[in-house]
């Protein structure tokens, strides 16, 4: 009878440990994906921050290469030669 009591505790002390280190690697597990969640969360962020100010870049740029276009249009319209141009564009 205590041969009996003394295997079974015995085998739930084995099954406690067992679980306890199942226990710990799960945790570390779910400590790691939390990490990696945070920082993909922190990537993201400063991808759309990037993003942002790309697009007010390119939206300036764009303002400037009009404004740059306009010039050179005002300019060549006021040269002897700008009507050589409009006829070589056309053709």
């Amino acid at each position: 009878m205590k041969s009996d009591q003394a295997a079974l505790v015995s085998a739930a002390t084995d099954s406690i440990k067992r679980l306890r280190a199942e226990h710990a690697r799960l945790a570390n597990t779910i400590m790691r994906f939390q990490d990696e969640k945070s920082q993909k969360a922190d990537l993201l962020r400063a991808l759309a921050m990037e993003r942002e100010q790309l697009v007010k870049e390119k939206a300036q740029l764009l303002e400037e290469k009009l404004h740059v276009e306009g010039q050179l249009q005002r300019f060549l319209t006021r040269m002897p030669f700008g009507s050589l141009m409009d006829d070589m564009v056309a053709t």
